[in-house]
């Protein structure tokens, strides 16, 4: 995507960690492939289904503060992936 690889990590312990080329990755391990496949589905899925809300929100009329709030909310869910599951 050409742009520069950044994450957040918290170790609980003293720790090592090393950035995979992601080309190399997903063409050599199928699995990793197909996990990040099913995260990205998912991430869509869930960006349809707050599209569909805030689409919703509009349509009812609903005061511009509590959309913004749910747009912000959907923002952050996406972007931690939190109350995203890719195997459920």
């Amino acid at each position: 995507m050409d742009k520069p690889h950044t994450a957040n990590v918290r170790a609980l312990e003293r720790s090592e960690f090393s950035v995979a080329d992601a080309a190399t990755l997903l063409m050599s391990d199928p699995a990793a492939t197909l996990y990040i496949a099913a995260i990205l589905a998912a991430r869509l899925d869930a960006a349809n289904v707050a599209l569909i809300e805030v689409k919703r929100q509009l349509e009812m009329d609903e005061p511009r503060v509590a959309i913004a709030r749910r747009v912000n909310k959907i923002a952050d869910q996406l972007i931690s992936g939190a109350g995203i599951s890719c195997f459920r």
